[in-house]
């Protein structure tokens, strides 16, 4: 598997191409994901408003899967939240947001769901998403990852739990933010 930013895959293929490729994407298992690879990906990537990582089959010439990362700057805490778990993230325990890199897309293309893990995975995914977030942290030391999933998927909760994210919280809209702190370890 190639890693290709989606800006490069741009200039690489063209606009026209690139539509063609990411309308091309299935994800079944989630529909909002599949929506925004196909219909919002190239315009957030043209906009600066985040920045998304494709990763290009070669020998099949796909999209296996790819990643959608953005800085928010107001992430809120609801007011049930415990103050230790607000300090524990902000350091303060008045704090009532944060800023974080948030994880906000990242699938795997349905056409590679019996691929053999050795060969390519989700891990492979949240992976060279979290290189990225230290990347960043790297630079400018934001050290908030963060990322929201839809609480009734048991399965996803487990697998973002196994790359070391923890839940903060289930806000009124049904997901629940996730949160890893990025270090120099």
């Amino acid at each position: 598997m190639k890693i290709l930013n989606l800006e490069d895959y741009i200039h690489l293929f063209g606009e026209r191409d690139t539509h063609r490729s990411l309308s091309s994407f299935c994800c079944h298992e989630d529909d909002d994901v599949q929506a925004y690879i196909r219909e919002r990906a190239f315009d957030d990537e043209l906009a600066h408003r985040a920045r998304t990582k494709l990763f290009i089959d070669e020998r099949h010439q796909k999209i296996a899967g790819f990643f959608t990362i953005l800085f928010k700057n107001n992430i809120r805490f609801s007011k049930s939240i415990n103050e230790e778990i607000i300090d524990q993230i902000t350091g303060d325990r008045e704090s009532h947001y944060f800023r974080a890199i948030l994880l906000a897309q990242l699938a795997k293309n349905d056409f590679y769901e019996k691929c053999p893990k050795e060969i390519f995975c989700g891990n492979d995914i949240i992976d060279a998403a979290k290189i990225s977030a230290k990347n960043i942290f790297d630079s400018c030391g934001l050290n908030h990852f963060c990322l929201e999933y839809k609480s009734r998927k048991e399965w996803l909760r487990k697998f973002y739990m196994r790359h070391g994210f923890s839940d903060v919280q289930t806000k009124e809209n049904g997901l629940t933010l996730s949160y890893l702190r990025i270090t120099n370890e």
